[in-house]
């Protein structure tokens, strides 16, 4: 389990680095990890992240799932076998609403690997507008050989100013 966060940890520090690094701003982040399927051969966890620059309020988004390795020690899972998808959600304060602003994926692992990426670089955009809270809601899936097995996870909400 230790070995699982510190993972997810890590993998959230990177996704912030990289709004650094595109934007040379810290960013404000709101992030969530999670186990979404745990069984007899595999586990599949789920890192959910939204963040926006603290200057130029620009929206940016990391989604990572993986095979967990606290679990089984980091097998690599054959080519298409994890999935991930993120779908980025903005508030209508007019309405009380949320909706989909933006969906990237699913997106599977191209060769053998431990995790599969999705990011949203929106270098100085603001993807659905400004003074408006952003989420993203990713889901994160693994083949077992005879099903699909994960679940979808949401990431908190992020203010994004003018």
């Amino acid at each position: 389990m230790n070995r699982r966060i510190a993972r997810g940890v890590a993998a959230t520090a990177a996704a912030i680095s990289l709004g650094v690094g595109f934007t040379g701003e810290v960013p404000a982040a709101t992030s969530d990890i999670q186990r979404t399927y745990a069984g007899p051969h595999m586990c599949v966890g789920v890192v959910s992240s939204a963040f926006a620059g603290l200057r130029s309020g620009a929206f940016y988004s990391t989604t990572i799932g993986y095979d967990s390795s606290a679990c089984y020690g980091g097998v690599l899972k054959p080519t298409g076998w994890l999935s991930v998808e993120q779908v980025v959600l903005a508030y209508n304060m007019a309405t009380r609403q949320w909706f989909e602003c933006s969906r990237l994926g699913p997106r599977r692992n191209e060769a053998p690997a431990e995790t599969v990426r999705l990011q949203n670089r929106l270098h100085g955009t603001r993807l659905c507008g400004t003074n408006r809270w952003y989420a993203t809601f990713t889901a994160a899936y693994g083949w077992d050989g005879a099903a699909w097995r994960g679940a979808w996870l949401g990431s908190g909400n992020e203010w994004v100013a003018a």
